[in-house]
C-alpha cells in the first residue's frame, strides 16, 4: 500500500479485524448496544443482527386443594423478553403488601431468548373462602400488565353423587332408618335440586325428606346431603329408591339408586380380646381392648362400645369425661378364601386405672344376619387378677 510522506501509519487489515472483534464482542458493548454478534464462517468482520423485539409475559395461576388449613397459590410468568418483570399479588383487586409472597429470579425459558419466573403465596382457608386472589405481571420493556385470577378447586364436571344405605344401628336399634344422597364438589348451589322416588311406587307414598343440608368445604366447594326416612319393612323387602340431582352446571339431571344388597346373609362371629400380657406388664397408662367380628355378609355392620352401661362416643370418651381413651374401628375387609365374607377390628383404648378397678366394657355388634340383629361381648378384671368374659 502506497502511503504519502508524513501521513499516519496504516494498520494491517488483520489487525483492524482483531480490534473490531474484541470491541464487538465486549460484554459492555453488548449491554448497551443490545446487538447479537455472529462469527462469519468465511472469516473477516463479525456480523450483527437486529435485537429481538420485546415480548410481553404470559400469566397462569395454579393452586393446591389438599391441605386442611392452608392453600398454596402459584403464579407462573413465562415467555417474556427481556427481563426484568415485576410480580404482584392482589386480594379482591387490591395489591398485597410486599413480603407475603416469594418470587424467584427470572431464568431462561424453554422458548429461545425468553425468560420465566414463579411466585408463590400461601393463604389461609378462611381467606380462600371469602376473597378473590389474582396475580399481575408488569413488564417494563413492553409496558404490558397481564393479570390472571385463580379459580376454585373444582369444575362442574367433577360434581359427584353417592347414595348411602341406612346404618344397621338405625335399622335395628333406634329403628329410625334413613337413606342419604350425598352430592360433593358443587361449585355453587345455583339450580340445585335433590328429589327422591321409589321404583314401582308413587312419590306421594314416600316420607317427607328432611331439609337439605349444605356445608362449605375449605376449597370453596359445597357438599349437599339429603336424608329420606324409610321403614324397616320397606328396606328389608328390597324396595329400590332413586335420588335425582339437578344443578345449573350439569348437562342433565343425574340419578343414583340405592337398595338392600342381595345375597345370603351370614352373621358375624364376635370375639372380645382383653389387653395383651405385654401391654399389662408395661408401664403404659392406657390399655387396649379389641373387638373382632369375622365371617359376615354383607359388609354393612356397626360396632358400639359401652363402659359400665354408658355408651362411648366416637372419641371413646363419655360426654363430659376428659379422659384420654380412644376408639378406632377399621372398615370391613374381605376374608381370604371366605366366600366373599368380611371381617373387621375395633380397638378401644382405656385407662389402666379404670381397668384395674374392675370397670366393665361391652362390645356390641349390629348386623342383619344375627338372629336378634345385635350381639354383645363384655369383659372386666376382677380383684385377684381374674379375667371375666361374658357372652350373650
Amino acid at each position: 500500500v502506497l502511503q504519502p510522506p508524513g501521513s499516519p501509519k496504516l494498520l494491517k487489515f488483520s489487525k483492524i479485524r482483531e480490534i473490531l472483534q474484541i470491541f464487538l464482542i465486549s460484554p459492555k458493548f453488548l449491554r448497551f448496544s443490545n446487538l447479537n454478534v455472529l462469527q462469519n464462517p468465511l472469516g473477516g468482520f463479525p456480523q450483527s443482527r437486529p435485537p429481538r423485539p420485546p415480548r410481553p409475559p404470559t400469566v397462569d395461576v395454579f393452586h393446591s386443594c389438599s391441605a386442611p388449613d392452608l392453600v398454596e397459590l402459584l403464579c407462573l410468568v413465562t415467555t417474556f423478553s427481556p427481563p426484568p418483570v415485576s410480580v404482584d399479588w392482589l386480594r379482591d383487586g387490591s395489591k398485597m403488601a410486599a413480603g407475603h409472597a416469594h418470587t424467584e429470579p427470572a431464568a431462561p425459558d424453554v422458548v429461545s431468548g425468553t425468560f420465566r419466573t414463579v411466585s408463590r403465596l400461601n393463604v389461609s382457608v378462611e381467606e380462600w373462602r371469602d376473597e378473590v386472589f389474582s396475580c399481575r405481571a408488569t413488564h417494563g420493556a413492553t409496558g404490558a400488565e397481564v393479570e390472571a385470577t385463580v379459580g376454585r378447586c373444582s369444575t362442574s364436571a367433577s360434581i359427584s353423587i353417592f347414595t348411602i344405605p341406612p346404618s344397621p344401628s338405625d335399622l335395628y336399634i333406634t329403628q329410625t332408618p334413613k337413606i342419604r344422597c350425598l352430592v360433593t364438589n358443587l361449585p355453587s348451589n345455583d339450580g340445585l335440586s335433590v328429589t327422591w322416588s321409589r321404583d314401582g311406587a308413587d312419590f306421594g307414598k314416600l316420607a317427607q325428606p328432611l331439609p337439605l343440608q349444605l356445608s362449605q368445604n375449605f376449597n370453596g366447594t359445597l357438599t349437599a346431603v339429603s336424608e329420606l326416612p324409610v321403614s324397616v319393612g320397606d328396606w328389608e323387602s328390597g324396595a329400590a329408591f332413586v335420588c335425582r340431582v339437578g344443578h345449573a352446571e350439569l348437562p342433565a339431571p343425574a340419578e343414583r339408586r340405592v337398595e338392600r344388597r342381595p345375597g345370603k346373609r351370614f352373621p358375624p362371629s364376635v370375639f372380645l380380646l382383653p389387653p395383651p400380657l405385654e401391654e399389662l406388664s408395661s408401664s403404659r397408662p392406657t390399655l387396649s381392648l379389641t373387638c373382632l367380628a369375622r365371617g359376615f355378609f354383607p359388609d354393612s355392620i356397626d360396632v358400639q362400645w359401652q363402659k359400665n352401661q354408658e355408651t362411648l362416643g366416637n372419641s371413646g370418651g363419655i360426654p363430659g369425661n376428659s379422659g384420654n381413651s380412644g376408639l378406632e374401628t377399621w372398615p370391613p375387609r374381605r376374608e381370604k378364601g371366605g366366600e366373599g365374607r368380611y371381617f373387621l377390628y375395633s380397638r378401644l383404648e382405656v385407662e389402666r386405672e379404670e381397668w384395674e378397678k374392675g370397670a366393665t366394657f361391652v362390645c356390641t355388634v349390629v348386623h342383619e344376619g344375627l338372629p336378634m340383629r345385635f350381639l354383645q361381648r363384655s369383659v372386666h378384671r376382677n380383684p385377684g387378677n381374674y379375667l371375666v368374659v361374658k357372652l350373650w
